[in-house]
């Protein structure tokens, strides 16, 4: 406190001293003998200048408290490698709060219309305010970014007259890019198994309704804290990309009605102490360079996943596979129409000595859509974009919850068949219809057939 009044007395004694010193130096110079008025008011004008750099050093040093730091705008400090540290202590001796480089807000937001129809004719129709999902993203350093996403599902949460709600941090990852081959990240980690996980995002996909495998195996989104490593690795003719996590991994609460969901633990606990390792590598040919053809696009995935579940330690292993392609060709209908195809099969094998519990479970689905963009960039009253689309997407899937009995609950043994149509005037944004077929196996009545009218889109 005491350098504090010195540094403010000085620099208010030099602030009062100022104007008399240019003052007496310029009579002096009037009444110089030999020496001219010229240089005399250069050589005041010289030493004003450098009080005046003494007395904004000092003004300075008392907006950093008193506490003699000072952090330019240039260098900075040589402890940081000249880069500011990006905190000042205040006249509390606490520290500020620092600011990232840059800041991204965004996020998407699904409505739907639901309808279902069971066969028991107990029909249902309501409006279902989904999702609304805020993305944060930020640039702390050249190499350091933090990302996040906060689902709010059904309103929000805590509310009696809310149901089927929640708030959750769907993924909260602090990532270090040491370079394009290795990256490294902590926090809530999106759990790399499977692709649909890894872009769950609803405005991506032309299907509302998500597949059996991604609610009932991997329960997207689906995210766990702990610690991961990834990178993209550039070859002739081809890319490969890994995904390696360790996190908290399943408990033992797999059920036959909802397969793993139950199972994902706290974010705060472990039951039994041990870790999961979750693994997803996938190669990505570049058929242009291949074969000189630039209408075909794919990548194929392959996941795997070990942990022990339970306070009995089972063994269990998870298996995956996911692909993706995509037929774009350029003479056919100017270049408008894509063939897309998607699929994903997941499985949890549980190695239990016992016949009480889930033991093995698996779910898979595969898609095809028929894409065509009719319109040309700025149709419509100029807000239509020749990258949207109008599209008819057909899906099979299926899922089996305990592979050692048959119809154990109603979502146990079940397939479906899906009839969609998007439309989509923009990339970011979609508007759909599907229709679901469920049937399920060894249950007296199946889970309810449905229809979905949706709109979703990013912000």
């Amino acid at each position: 406190m005491n350098g504090f009044k010195t540094i403010g007395a000085l620099a208010f004694a030099f602030a009062l001293a100022t104007p008399v010193w240019a003052q007496d130096m310029a009579e002096e110079g009037s009444e110089g003998g030999e020496n001219t008025s010229e240089e005399l008011t250069l050589d005041g004008q010289e030493r004003l200048r450098q009080l005046e750099e003494q007395v904004k050093d000092l003004r300075e040093a008392l907006g950093n408290g008193g506490s003699g730091q000072h952090f330019s705008d240039d260098n900075g400090d040589p402890r940081w490698g000249g880069q500011r540290p990006g905190w000042k202590l205040n006249l509390n001796n606490t520290a500020d709060r620092p600011k990232a480089v840059s800041a991204k807000l965004g996020g998407y937001f699904s409505l739907a219309y639901r309808g279902e129809f069971g066969r028991d004719r107990s029909n249902t129709t309501h409006f279902d305010q989904h999702r609304f999902v805020p993305q944060l993203d930020f640039q702390i350093h050249d190499f350091v970014t933090f990302s996040s996403e906060i689902e709010i599902e059904g309103g929000g949460s805590d509310v009696d007259f809310l149901g089927d709600n929640e708030i959750l941090v769907e993924y909260a990852e602090l990532e270090f890019k040491i370079m394009d081959e290795f990256r490294a990240k902590a926090g809530l980690i999106l759990v790399p198994f499977g692709r649909y996980n890894m872009v769950h995002d609803d405005p991506l996909h032309d299907l509302f309704d998500r597949p059996f495998v991604a609610r009932r195996i991997v329960p997207s989104a689906f995210d766990q804290p702990g610690i991961a490593f990834a990178g993209d690795i550039a070859m002739e003719g081809f890319s490969f990309h890994y995904d390696l996590a360790v996190t908290q991994g399943f408990d033992d609460e797999f059920t036959t009605n909802g397969g793993s969901r139950d199972s994902r633990q706290s974010f705060r606990g472990d039951d039994n102490s041990n870790k999961a390792v979750w693994l997803r590598a996938s190669v990505t040919p570049d058929f242009a360079y291949l074969m000189g053809n630039e209408d075909i696009a794919a990548s194929m995935g392959i996941s795997v996943n070990q942990q022990t579940i339970g306070h009995r330690d089972f063994d269990t292993t998870g298996w995956g596979i996911d692909g993706q392609a995509r037929w774009n060709p350029q003479d056919m209908l100017e270049g408008r129409f894509t063939l897309a195809f998607e699929g994903e099969w997941a499985a949890i094998q549980i190695n239990r000595d016992d016949t009480e519990g889930v033991n093995n479970l698996d779910a898979s689905y595969i898609q095809l859509g028929f894409q065509y963009r009719p319109w040309n960039d700025g149709d419509w009253k100029g807000w239509l974009r020749d990258s949207g689309y109008v599209a008819l997407t057909l899906r099979y899937e299926c899922n089996d919850l305990d592979d050692r009995q048959v119809g154990g609950s109603v979502r146990d043994d079940r397939e479906a068949f899906t009839f969609g149509l998007a439309f989509r005037p923009f990339l970011k944004t979609v508007i759909r219809s599907e229709w679901k077929a469920i049937n399920s196996s060894g249950q007296p009545t199946d889970e309810a057939d449905r229809f979905v009218f949706s709109i979703s889109t990013y912000f």
